[in-house]
């Protein structure tokens, strides 16, 4: 599938033709962009409060167990090898490589947000972060409805 970011023969032919450095200045710029875009692959944050499955929905999309799940921790799962930098989102960050993953390069945030002033600003950066947003929760109380409000139907 040639819009799977896992492919290797896209990053391999792009690779290819920036080596060559037969491109205008202006589509090198732009193709150097996407290869370091297909390379990191796709960034979701898992958002919510403590002990509604965040990490449950974690082990679902990486099709693997992601270890002991730890009230109030920040997690950063990648594929071990994989081009990817852990998110600066202003909190201590637990990052945990994965040496086979279901999604290729797949990176998720598992944030826990219990409304306090301190988190929403790492919710915030997390947005910043990611591709793809997924709200876990059981209540979906007023201050989570107003963060989520905040989000881009685009990240949603």
């Amino acid at each position: 599938m040639l819009d799977d970011v896992a492919n290797p023969d896209v990053c391999v032919q792009l690779r290819s033709l920036l080596s060559d450095s037969s491109l205008p200045a202006e589509q090198q710029v732009y193709a150097t962009s996407l290869l370091e875009r297909l390379e990191r692959g796709v960034r979701i944050a898992l958002l919510g409060p403590q002990g509604v499955g965040k990490s449950t929905l974690c082990d679902a999309i990486l099709g693997t167990s992601c270890g002991a799940k730890q009230a109030a921790q920040t997690r950063y799962f990648y594929a071990a090898g994989s081009a990817h930098c852990e998110p600066d989102i202003g909190a201590r960050i637990t990052s945990m490589p994965l040496n086979s993953c279901a999604l290729g390069h797949v990176q998720i945030l598992d944030v826990a947000s219990c409304g306090l002033p301190e988190e929403d600003r790492v919710v915030g950066r997390a947005l910043e972060w990611a591709d793809i947003v997924l709200w876990c929760t059981q209540d979906f109380g007023a201050h989570e409805a107003a963060l989520w409000a905040t989000v881009s139907d685009a990240l949603k």
